[in-house]
């Protein structure tokens, strides 16, 4: 989405949410913003997964906290490009 974003608002492809899909400023803005807190928080997800990989070599624990790092990953992309465009 950082590299090819849709152009236009869609109900298919991007971050889709109410506040996104209010205008194309809102659509436009939130590709970009959600883009980048997603290859932020994916890539602290996969360093703490390799790092808690190589302590743990049945890789039980690597599995679970990387699940929910990913989850709360998520979460967060959505809050803070929610707060983002109310600031708008």
């Amino acid at each position: 989405m950082l590299i090819f974003p849709p152009k236009k608002i869609n109900g298919i492809y991007g971050y889709r949410t109410s506040k996104s899909m209010k205008n194309q400023v809102n659509w436009n803005f939130a590709q970009k913003y959600s883009a980048q807190r997603m290859i932020q928080f994916s890539t602290i997800s996969t360093v703490l997964s390799l790092l808690l990989f190589l302590f743990d070599a049945s890789g039980n624990w690597a599995t679970l906290v990387g699940m929910a790092v990913s989850i709360l990953g998520i979460i967060l992309v959505f809050y803070h490009t929610e707060k983002a465009l109310s600031q708008l």
